[in-house]
């Protein structure tokens, strides 16, 4: 079977995909709104996947709280790294971890990747709050929040690692400079990516988000 190279990009993309649920969780869905003397309430997300609020200096704060599986898709979570990543547009922006103020940013340091822990165990559990200030002029957003575990041991392979050196072969299938030498090559390559697609991975699940929404 030949594979062309817009195949193979496709493919590349679906495998980073699988292979990114492995080890990462959205948490855009999951977030709580706080309002001193009300119960808290859902975020609304919008279509670009971002939690927004009003311009203005307003003031934006959220709680979460998160609770380690087992498992991911099958793959075992004991003993990994997990770190909460978070990016934002906020003129001030306030984090804490089980009620412990952790870090801050603005406009100009608006992401982070905040170790949660060494080394998790089922059960483990995180409160997560932010409080966040939109800017003057514009309107606030959280950008992106997930769950991120890692592979501490350098011997084995990281599955988030392996999506993205997938996707730099894909930028580098699709740019202009590449011109391969042999059919045989690209051929080589599709198959590698359908023993991982089909003996490895799990299928994608339908759900919102580009890390799913289990938790």
């Amino acid at each position: 079977m030949s594979f062309s190279t817009p195949t193979l990009q496709l493919k590349i993309s679906e495998v980073a995909q699988r292979l990114r649920l492995l080890t990462q969780i959205n948490l855009q869905p999951h977030w709580q709104v706080i309002n001193p003397g009300e119960s808290d309430h859902p975020v609304e997300i919008n279509e670009k996947e971002h939690i927004p609020w009003a311009a203005g200096k307003q003031v934006l704060k959220l709680r979460q709280k998160i609770i380690v599986p087992r498992e991911l898709q099958g793959y075992p979570l004991i003993g990994l790294t997990l770190r909460l990543v978070l990016s934002w547009w906020a003129q001030d922006a306030q984090i804490y971890i089980n009620n412990q103020f952790v870090q801050a940013g603005d406009l100009f340091d608006s992401y982070t990747r905040i170790l949660l822990s060494s080394s998790v165990q089922p059960g483990d559990e995180f409160e997560i709050e932010l409080s966040l200030i939109s800017p003057g002029h514009d309107r606030g957003a959280l950008v992106n929040s997930c769950c991120w575990y890692e592979l501490s041991d350098s011997s084995k392979i990281d599955p988030s690692f392996l999506a993205d050196e997938l996707e730099i072969l894909g930028i580098f299938l699709a740019s202009e400079n590449h011109q391969p030498d042999l059919e045989t090559d690209l051929t080589s390559l599709g198959k590698i990516l359908d023993i991982i697609s089909g003996y490895i991975l799990p299928k994608v699940p339908r759900t919102r988000g580009v890390w799913g929404d289990k938790i």
